[in-house]
């Protein structure tokens, strides 16, 4: 047996961690966030559909995407997914979903920095906009050449 209490009728363990990830218990969501940690790469298909279902409510959402972060497998086809929480209503999962892409998608682990420079830069672009005002600057801030106000053979141009 592994410590846990029985089921209740008709709910998986899986189902039952995904629910404790929703509780406003620190305690109850570290256990299922280190049980699906151990679990590992099987799982994060199954926690991306969590995510993204309807039905979540924006912290429970965070939980989940924090847990898909520490467990640190690569995205592949669940990348895709998570890009629509990128136009979520709440900044808070936008920011988050932007975090775990930059972090976890093919294109963000072979990249240095992707974290600061991939996330925001799609989250502007999957939002059809700026969301954001903090999240448009680190955009802005990570296209500005570093350390000169204009590149090598460019007028400064304006008043």
């Amino acid at each position: 047996m592994d410590g846990m209490a029985p089921l209740p009728p008709g709910r998986s363990r899986f189902e039952q961690l995904v629910a404790a990830l929703g509780r406003k218990d620190p305690a109850m969501n570290e256990y299922a966030a280190e049980i699906f940690r151990r679990v590992g790469k099987p799982v994060v298909p199954m926690l991306v559909r969590e995510a993204v279902c309807r039905g979540k409510q924006p912290d429970h959402r965070v939980r989940i995407l924090d847990v898909i972060q520490r467990i640190g497998e690569p995205l592949d086809m669940a990348f895709f997914d998570l890009m629509m929480l990128l136009r979520h209503r709440v900044p808070k999962v936008r920011q988050k979903a932007a975090e775990v892409i930059a972090a976890l998608s093919p294109a963000g682990r072979s990249s240095p920095g992707a974290e600061k420079v991939l996330g925001p830069g799609l989250l502007a672009v999957m939002s059809g906009g700026v969301a954001d005002a903090d999240v448009h600057a680190t955009a802005v801030a990570s296209k500005q050449p570093s350390g000169r106000e204009h590149g090598p053979g460019e007028a400064e141009s304006g008043p």
